[in-house]
């Protein structure tokens, strides 16, 4: 699994540098023939509206990059329906 996308607000990482960090655990990933979900897919500006949330409460548990139950509950679901597909 990808790392959690960061809240949307004075955060240290940029939603580009987040992407760029899960396109390069993919590759890893894919390099070592191990499956992997990238957050992206499931938390992109597209797809946030899966969790109810925005992207100001995500990562609210550290005040940055530290989901929550609610974040962490959203992606779970997503991955489970993901993987019942």
């Amino acid at each position: 699994l990808g790392c959690p996308r960061p809240n949307s607000f004075g955060g240290r990482c940029s939603l580009e540098d987040w992407q760029l960090t899960n396109d390069r655990l993919y590759l890893a990933a894919e390099s070592a023939g191990v499956a992997f979900v990238s957050t992206t897919y499931i938390e992109n500006d597209d797809a946030l509206g899966f969790s109810g949330m925005s992207g100001h409460s995500l990562c609210a548990s550290g005040g940055y990059n530290h989901p929550g139950p609610a974040q962490l509950k959203a992606i779970g679901k997503a991955l489970v329906d993901l993987f019942n597909e």
